[in-house]
């Protein structure tokens, strides 16, 4: 029991973000209207990667998310049924 753990009182949290380079939606548009499927690769969490992609337009609401891990495990017959 460390002494200062009494009366404490919670303050705040704060959120950050970090803004989307102003060309990036113009150059992912231009890119699929090319013809290029547009995925996105990050070390970030799933849910933080989803949503950048989502703002972006990288992940439409029909589109997949999957994190590394679960992405390498999958069989080749499971890749052939999600991808292009």
């Amino acid at each position: 029991n460390p002494p200062d753990n009494t009366n404490l009182i919670f303050d705040c949290v704060v959120g950050i973000i970090d803004p989307l380079r102003s060309d990036v939606i113009d150059a992912v548009r231009t890119a699929q209207n090319a013809g290029v499927v547009v995925r996105m690769v990050t070390g970030d969490n799933v849910a933080t990667a989803s949503a950048i992609a989502r703002q972006c337009g990288i992940l439409t609401p029909d589109g997949l998310a999957i994190e590394g891990p679960n992405f390498r495990k999958m069989t080749p017959q499971e890749l052939d049924a999600i991808l292009p």
